[in-house]
């Protein structure tokens, strides 16, 4: 049997300072995004990679 593989791609959007950093550095598992009060901390695009097991 073929082995199965997918990919996704996902985008965390929505308005300043409601938690974007904080969610996409508790998905990681480190601290990839700058977390602040001050609304446009995080102004860059932001790239992660998440591993469980045998998946990337």
């Amino acid at each position: 049997m073929p082995e199965i593989k997918k990919t996704a791609m996902v985008t965390v959007c929505g308005r300043p300072n409601v938690g974007k950093s904080s969610l996409t550095n508790a998905l990681v598992g480190e601290k990839i995004a700058i977390v602040s009060n001050k609304a446009q901390t995080t102004r860059n695009r932001i790239c992660g990679v998440v591993n469980r097991g045998d998946t990337q």
